[in-house]
């Protein structure tokens, strides 16, 4: 710390000699008031979340990435049929069938994935 051009040589260690330091008595947080009651989550009703559909992936060769031309085809790792991803912001939360809404696609769910479970971050797709 500089001080009319001299520097401190004091640091937040000297400071805390003779203090007595006594660990924070504080309560544990549980299921209530992280999953408190709908009417507490209104504030974040209208917050904007990034939600992607996964129909399936594909590992390409540069070679292969460079070659493409309108009216090729990309191989994916699932069938027809074969329930879709849902991720918000990066997370699989959910899966689903491709639908078809006013001439646009949807999706239906089918499974809501548990948000403790462990699937989303080991399944390798989260990403």
């Amino acid at each position: 710390m500089e001080d009319g051009g001299i520097v401190s040589e004091h640091n937040d260690v000297d400071r805390t000699q003779g203090v007595e330091v006594a660990p924070a008595d504080l309560p544990e947080l549980g299921v209530g008031v992280a999953g408190g009651p709908p009417g507490e989550l209104r504030v974040l009703s209208e917050v904007p979340l990034q939600v992607t559909v996964e129909l399936g992936r594909a590992v390409m060769r540069v070679r292969n990435l460079l070659s493409l031309r309108e009216g090729s085809v990309i191989e994916l790792d699932r069938a027809p049929g074969s329930p879709v991803d849902v991720f918000v912001n990066g997370r699989l939360v959910a899966r689903g069938d491709v639908v078809v809404v006013d001439e646009e696609f949807g999706v239906r769910v089918t499974e809501v994935l548990d948000p403790r479970g462990q699937e989303a971050e080991t399944d390798g797709r989260a990403g």
